[in-house]
């Protein structure tokens, strides 16, 4: 039976080929024979059997075709025998061979003969498909990789073997089969010496394009010496779920995998889009990171709101040759950007020839636009510093996770015992906005971009009571000291945001912030609906935010179920031995025998213990010398902003004096003057909470499932859209208020963040 094909176009039914139109509606089992018709239909039906014979395979099951053979039984017997009567001009039609979905389930892969028989196949593939441009052999650990060095003949545009084994780097770096390769997969395989890679050979890769080194257990030598290797020709590198840190690897990825871009910023975008204040010295306090750039603000710039801030850039009639490769160029916002996946490069590198433009722009581009970084160790600072480092360079960006700069003293005795850590992204959402990512079309961040909530983890703490302490105590206190989260205006260009980390329980706030994105989401929908309608001879609007990813973490409802009934103080130490510390806030300060109160923000400056240095900065971060005249210290009366009157009391401790920078967007939304320099390891401290204390079972008990919410809210938006619709009849309704139902492609994962790279559950 063949597989359902739509109708024919006009335009195909009144081609002169009719074989092309009838070609992928006759059922596969009958390509063989009708090679032999004539030469017209070997022309036709040949190239279509034999392109990726390994992806027509379960079409021949379908057909009844295929044998009883196993799938390693039949592929071994297709390339060691059946390729033997085969003329050489039908092998030479083979293009690709993806073995991803192949025999995944088949119990006699593990047996010692199959997997010598397939690498033994492997070995001989240039010799049997001269031609062979594309190899996916993913998550097959008994295949090795390193049997296709025995080939002498041709060489693969793509190899994908994430998963598979290797006997040494050596030989591979240095076989000549992979000279060619633009794509290149070796995420998750057991290299045994890391540092063979810091000697890759410069000169052997020189056309490749896309890397991806996942899982790995790289650390900064090893990427940096990738780095060197291969300089400014990669356009996509992906060294997700590795160990690396941000002490060298922001610096190194600038000088070697970028390359220099002069500003694609005019003065003619100045109303819409702000300009980076090159004037303004950055200082140099010592810090790990220094200062970024400060942002100069239009009237409308500040606020996103100029009337044009959704138009396409017009193009630009300057006489001049179109631009080198390699070179960054503005883009006008409407054009999609690479698609890096290994299906799409099969699609163009096995058939170059009907992607001619693709396969241009695929093999041309040079310097990275697409950066993966998720799962490293990588701090808040450094990716800002990343980012700052190469504005308007990156397409597409994922950092699903970095750690908040702080010392254990930032915590309670009793949490600090825990060894407790903080990730998030806060006070950075200015880093995303075109002044420094004009290009970028997809992101995927951690949720606090969007929500201000931090992540805790700690040794014993169960996740419910991570998230009450996170939202309970630090979501007041980010709110204070970086009252500016990412809103869809601050940047119509970007496509598709993925957030990350999401907990699935929240008390509230969590919720509220995740429907408000969504509303302000369709809020711009309307915006360009509005400009659409009233620029129909205009220039080309922008598509705004159109599709929204919302990674979620495990479901932990199964800790509510164990808690007793009662609404005693939660206990989260289990049989460790460890005391519960009732109504305890910081160590060093006397107990109280009252509760605390549980919203930080109402707490005066004055409760914190500024003497204790608790917020001392990191080991590696200098003490300032003390001589910066120009420092802002606070104003001179006392301020009645709460923000403003906890920096004035912090920089008092000269051990909180330290990291002078230009204030963020964020900073100055929280009441910083603009043009001063600021201590930003005092203003920084002001996310240490004045008193924690964990949360009694009933405080958990109350808390909502998130994802319920979430699909309770776009249950409510959906019906009041279709109520808006009823009653205005026949006539058109706009987008946005009254109903706020977002249009544009809602995902939600209910794996964790890993799950990304695997197959996950969600509903659209």
């Amino acid at each position: 039976m063949a597989h359902a094909v739509p109708p024919p176009t006009y335009e195909d039914a009144i081609h002169r080929d009719w074989l092309r139109v009838v070609a992928p509606r006759i059922p596969v089992h009958y390509y063989a024979k009708l090679c032999l018709v004539s030469k017209r239909f070997y022309q036709r039906f040949a190239p279509l059997l034999w392109n990726d014979p390994i992806a027509m395979r379960p079409r021949w099951n379908e057909d009844g075709e295929a044998g009883n053979w196993t799938e390693v039984e039949w592929f071994c017997r297709f390339v060691l025998g059946h390729t033997n009567t085969v003329r050489p001009a039908t092998r030479a039609l083979v293009k690709s061979l993806d073995l991803r979905e192949f025999a995944i389930d088949t119990a006699s892969f593990s047996l010692s003969t199959s997997s010598m028989n397939i690498n033994k196949a492997l070995a001989v593939l240039s010799v049997k498909f001269p031609n062979l441009s594309c190899i996916l052999l993913d998550d097959h650990r008994q295949i090795e990789v390193n049997s296709l060095m025995g080939n002498d003949n041709g060489a693969p545009l793509l190899l994908s073997a994430p998963g598979c084994s290797t006997s040494g780097f050596q030989a591979f770096a240095t076989s000549p089969y992979f000279r060619r390769l633009i794509y290149l997969d070796i995420s998750d395989m057991p290299w045994e010496n890391l540092a063979d890679f810091r000697s890759w050979d410069q000169d052997l890769l020189s056309d490749l394009r896309i890397l991806k080194m996942r899982g790995l257990r790289m650390n900064d030598g090893v990427a940096s010496g990738i780095f060197n290797s291969f300089s400014n020709r990669l356009w996509s590198l992906d060294v997700s779920r590795n160990h690396l840190t941000d002490r060298e690897l922001p610096v190194r990825i600038q000088q070697r995998a970028f390359a220099e871009v002069d500003s694609l910023h005019s003065k003619a975008r100045f109303d819409i889009e702000g300009m980076l204040d090159e004037s303004r010295e950055i200082p140099t306090s010592g810090a790990v990171f220094p200062s970024l750039q400060p942002i100069e603000e239009s009237h409308w710039s500040s606020t996103f709101s100029h009337p044009d801030r959704y138009l396409a850039d017009a193009p630009v009639y300057d006489g001049m040759e179109s631009p080198a490769n390699g070179t960054f160029i503005r883009a006008n916002g409407l054009a999609r950007i690479k698609d890096n996946s290994a299906n799409e490069l099969k699609k163009i590198l096995s058939d170059h020839q009907q992607h001619p433009i693709e396969y241009d722009d695929v093999t041309q581009s040079r310097n990275v636009t697409h950066l993966y970084m998720n799962s490293n160790r990588l701090s808040t600072w450094g990716v800002i510093y990343l980012i700052g480092l190469l504005p308007n360079r990156l397409e597409h960006f994922e950092c699903d996770s970095m750690l908040l700069d702080i010392t254990n003293d930032f915590f309670p005795r009793w949490l600090s015992k825990m060894s407790p850590s903080i990730s998030g992204l806060v006070g950075a959402a200015h880093i995303f906005r075109p002044i420094y990512s004009l290009n970028l079309q997809k992101l995927r961040i951690h949720h606090s971009l969007v929500t201000q909530l931090l992540s805790i983890e700690a040794k014993g703490l169960t996740t419910m009571a991570s998230l009450w302490l996170a939202e309970t105590f630090l979501l007041p206190r980010t709110e204070l000291a970086y009252p500016q989260t990412y809103v869809p205006d601050m940047n119509p260009r970007l496509r598709s945001l993925t957030l990350t980390k999401i907990p699935r329980y929240s008390s509230g706030p969590l919720i509220k912030k995740l429907t408000g994105f969504l509303k302000l989401a369709s809020l711009q929908e309307r915006a360009i609906q509005d400009v659409r309608a009233q620029t129909r001879h205009g220039p080309p609007v922008l598509p705004g935010l159109r599709h929204i990813r919302l990674e979620f973490e495990h479901d932990p409802s199964q800790e509510l179920d164990e808690m007793s009934g009662d609404g005693t103080q939660f206990s989260f130490f289990g049989d460790s031995g460890w005391e519960s510390p009732l109504n305890t806030s910081w160590a060093s300060a006397p107990t109280d025998t009252r509760q605390p109160d549980a919203n930080p923000r109402r707490s005066e400056p004055e409760q914190r213990n500024s003497e204790s240095g608790r917020l001392s900065g990191t080991p590696n971060v200098p003490a300032m010398d003390g001589h910066m005249p120009n420092v802002w210290r606070g104003p001179d009366k006392p301020s009645s902003n709460p923000a403003v009157r906890e920096y004035t009391h912090l920089q008092t401790n000269p051990r909180l004096r330290r990291s002078v920078e230009h204030p963020t967007p964020a900073h100055i939304a929280a009441g910083v003057p603009p043009g001063v320099l600021i201590y930003g390891r005092a203003w920084h401290a002001i996310l240490q909470p004045p008193t924690m204390r964990m949360p009694t079972n009933a405080e958990l008990r109350s808390m909502s499932d998130v994802l319920a919410a979430i699909k309770q809210y776009r249950k409510e938006t959906k019906a009041s859209l279709e109520k808006t619709q009823r009653d205005a009849g026949s006539h058109d309704i706009p987008l946005g208020a009254p109903h706020f139902h977002w249009t544009g492609s809602l995902e939600v994962s209910l794996e964790d963040s890993l799950a990304y790279y695997t197959d996950s559950r969600h509903w659209r």
